[in-house]
């Protein structure tokens, strides 16, 4: 079962709060700030306040490199009245029509046209979301012995290790890490040396 996605800064949500008066309810958009137990969504310039628990994350897409609005234009033989608005929105998100895509619009989550026109013509992929793990993540070994990833309170500030709770020893010396808050399963595996470890729970 896949594990249900952290809301932070940066990620794109839909909005459906139980409030059938909240003008951003079924609206898509990218989180900029983390206000609990609210956030702040923008949704191509529009910015709205639900609450954390009304906001689902959503599969976000990256752009291919190079794709412009006149790549939309000459891939798209149909060009009725929903592509002019696509075509319209697309343009905004981009310097001129011969120019990249800076980003997607918010559109791109809300309408299946767009999103699967876009996919077809291999104008995006889907991100690729990287594990990461923090201070205080307890895990278990092969051999059923757990450990916790602790920040080491001497010596540089991200300096990270595993230490064992059942005899309170270090699994090894510390690794220097980019973010104790994002430590990444190459750091992590520097930690464990051969060891084979999986989240505690998981």
């Amino acid at each position: 079962m896949e594990a249900i996605r952290k809301i932070e800064v940066g990620t794109i949500v839909k909005m459906q709060s139980t409030n059938l008066a909240f003008d951003g309810n079924g609206k898509t958009g990218k989180v900029t700030h983390v206000i609990l137990p609210g956030l702040k969504v923008d949704v191509d310039g529009e910015i709205f306040s639900p609450s954390l628990k009304s906001c689902t994350p959503v599969e976000e897409y990256v752009i291919k490199d190079g794709f412009t609005p006149y790549d939309l234009f000459s891939k798209e033989s149909c060009r009725d009245e929903h592509f002019k608005s696509d075509f319209d929105i697309i343009l905004k998100c981009a310097d001129g029509m011969f120019l990249p895509v800076k980003h997607l619009p918010s559109h791109f989550y809300s309408c299946d046209t767009m999103r699967e026109k876009f996919i077809g013509f291999d104008f995006v992929e889907k991100k690729v979301v990287t594990k990461t793990y923090k201070r205080g993540d307890r895990f278990l070994d092969e051999h059923g012995i757990e450990y916790i990833l602790a920040l080491v309170s001497s010596g540089a500030a991200n300096d990270c290790v595993l230490v064992s709770l059942d005899n309170g020893n270090r699994n090894r010396i510390p690794v220097e890490v980019m973010s104790w808050k994002r430590i990444t399963q190459d750091e992590l595996d520097l930690m464990g040396s051969n060891m084979v470890l999986k989240v505690k729970d998981e």
